[in-house]
């Protein structure tokens, strides 16, 4: 395998669409799991479990019952020599527990915190090329995870989802991806998916807008959504004119003709007292 390969990592999510490119240059050993993780479909399903505004987003507990898989993700990887120290916005690295610790779980940057890349483990892998701001910057936050704050404890999450559906229903999911490796860092121009990769694409964001139509249907039986829908048309039509264009112009029209009809039957009656 190239050092300079690299690999276009397409997910859909609950929030919409982003696209991660890998770089194996900047961390060999890092791009070889993640890669293959996506490739295996590992994070399918798996949540954004801590998202922290201007920090970060971090995701990587699978729901797989796949034990092979599982245990292929749970045995670390040896650390990278680090090629670059400082984080930008949309920068994908793992997190860690201390040297050569990083298995599965990932990140992506939100900032430029001074406090990323100071660890072995913190070394980029990749960055987020497209859906950024319209996606991942969206997803939503509970706050940091205990003892930080009051989000998903991760320890509860391991295994089934359950857990974290319960207590914390809008947390965001992906729903799948697909990998495009290119040798040689050469991604000039638009890529060609094969058939397989093609069709999965297509099922993806047919699940997605599914998702998405299942929640408009809820949202049309809640009681509340309906009874707030109906206070906006009925304040709509309180705003509106009594009359619209074409109805105001018909009366005056007719205002008109009126005054037209009596000025002239005045004048009939004023010519006939002087006949």
């Amino acid at each position: 395998m190239s050092d300079n390969e690299e690999a276009i990592v397409t997910c859909e999510t609950t929030k919409g669409s982003f696209t991660m490119k890998l770089i194996r240059n900047w961390s060999p050993n890092g791009y070889d799991r993640a890669v293959e993780l996506f490739q295996r479909h590992f994070y399918d399903g798996a949540h954004f479990f801590r998202v922290v505004p201007n920090f970060l987003t971090q995701f990587g507990i699978s729901y797989s019952d796949d034990a092979t898989l599982q245990s292929f993700a749970r045995k670390p990887i040896q650390d990278d020599p680090k090629k670059i120290t400082s984080f930008e916005p949309g920068f994908v690295s793992y997190a860690g527990s201390g040297p050569n610790s990083r298995t599965s779980q990932l990140f992506i940057s939100y900032g430029s915190a001074k406090s990323l890349g100071t660890q072995p483990w913190e070394t980029p892998i990749g960055k987020v090329i497209e859906g950024m701001e319209s996606t991942v910057t969206k997803f939503h936050s509970y706050g940091d995870i205990p003892p930080f704050g009051k989000g998903p404890d991760q320890q509860k999450i391991h295994g089934h989802p359950e857990y974290i559906e319960k207590e914390f229903p809008l947390t965001d999911k992906f729903i799948g991806c697909h990998v495009q490796r290119i040798e040689g860092g050469d991604v000039g121009g638009k890529m060609e998916l094969d058939p397989e990769e093609a069709e999965r694409e297509r099922n993806l964001r047919k699940s997605h807008n599914d998702q998405k139509a299942k929640q408009r249907h809820r949202d049309l039986r809640n009681p509340d959504m309906f009874k707030a829908q109906k206070n906006l048309l009925k304040q709509q039509q309180m705003e509106e004119p009594a009359f619209s264009v074409p109805t105001a112009a018909v009366v005056s029209i007719l205002l008109i003709v009126g005054m037209i009809y009596a000025l002239l039957k005045s004048r009939r009656k004023v010519d006939s007292k002087t006949n």
